[in-house]
């Protein structure tokens, strides 16, 4: 029986998100230049690979962690991945316990180096594009699915999907209690980063509130259109027994503003309009749909069963 952890997985997503989201998606300083297409500045990374491993093996440090388990005998046995593919003892890379447990009650477990990740399938609504199917009053859109039929596969460091690279990924599994028949399988979500861009149309929306689970004030969301369901699918759900975990696309929309959409992505944040150059968004108004073309990089995405999925990105190019 596993132990009643009180550990939300969001904790452990950000504890372990990977550099190349960059803090959930904020940019660094950007600058415009001639033209309707601005590029951001080069910056200097300080999250190189080199300062990354360092980082790494120094927290790690059993001296430093006294949850880590270094008894690699006592690590768990019996993990499962999303599509059931079972994880063998050499590609877990770290387990930890509870403070006042033994080895053997262990807290959480990681795998570095993979995730699970789908195509997409082009499902995607909106107010604007898809005004004659929407119903404003329950907040749907006829004849859309409630789900995708998203297919998940294992990805590891260096595959290609759509377009891109995984640059980083990390797979983590959570002892805690999880309502049957999942109790058994501990798997909890993935979080990865990409290298390459991607070019892309849609709308953003500059947030003029705090809004659960979207973004903070000032902060710019990006929902791609039809032309541009292009991203990695990461978007994990236990909540119907019979499926097991499934790419799960919500039953309703998500409305900020007048704006109301529905995708295999949600929206992707990237980061407050403080982390760009002013000139911008000058004068856009907040909280309302705006018509771009944007180059994104920086792609990041971490999702676990039981919280919200979190895409990521940096805007380099922008075009009205």
């Amino acid at each position: 029986m596993k132990s009643k952890v009180k550990l939300l997985a969001v904790l452990l997503t950000a504890a372990m998100l990977l550099t190349a989201c960059n803090d959930q998606g904020q940019p660094v300083n950007t600058a415009a230049t001639s033209g309707n297409t601005q590029n951001s500045q080069d910056s200097e990374n300080t999250n190189s690979p080199e300062s990354q491993d360092t980082s790494a093996e120094e927290s790690s440090k059993p001296e430093d962690d006294p949850t880590l388990v270094t008894d690699k005998s006592k690590y768990p046995a019996d993990l499962y991945g999303v599509i059931g593919d079972k994880i063998e003892a050499d590609e877990i890379t770290d387990v930890h316990k509870q403070e006042d447990g033994s080895d053997e009650d262990w807290r959480t477990a990681g795998c570095n180096g993979f995730v699970y990740l789908a195509e997409p399938t082009g499902i995607n609504y909106n107010s604007i594009d898809n005004a004659d199917s929407f119903n404003s009053e329950d907040n749907s859109f006829e004849g859309s699915p409630e789900e995708s039929p998203a297919q998940y596969k294992r990805y590891k460091v260096g595959d290609g999907i759509c377009g891109l690279t995984v640059k980083e990924a990390y797979t983590f599994f959570s002892n805690k209690e999880f309502p049957e028949p999942f109790d058994e399988q501990y798997f909890s979500g993935c979080t990865v980063s990409f290298e390459g861009e991607k070019k892309l149309t849609g709308y953003i929306i500059i947030l003029s509130e705090d809004l659960y689970g979207i973004g903070g004030t000032g902060d710019v969301i990006f929902i791609p259109d039809d032309d541009s369901q292009t991203l990695p699918v990461m978007n994990y759900n236990a909540a119907d027994a019979e499926k097991g975990i499934y790419s799960n696309i919500l039953s309703f929309a998500v409305t900020v503003g007048s704006f109301s959409y529905k995708n295999e992505y949600r929206s992707i944040s990237c980061g407050n309009i403080d982390s760009y150059e002013s000139s911008w968004f000058l004068g856009e108004e907040h909280n309302k749909p705006i018509k771009v073309s944007v180059t994104l990089d920086e792609i990041g995405i971490s999702s676990s069963i039981d919280w919200i999925t979190s895409y990521s990105a940096k805007i380099k190019e922008i075009s009205f």
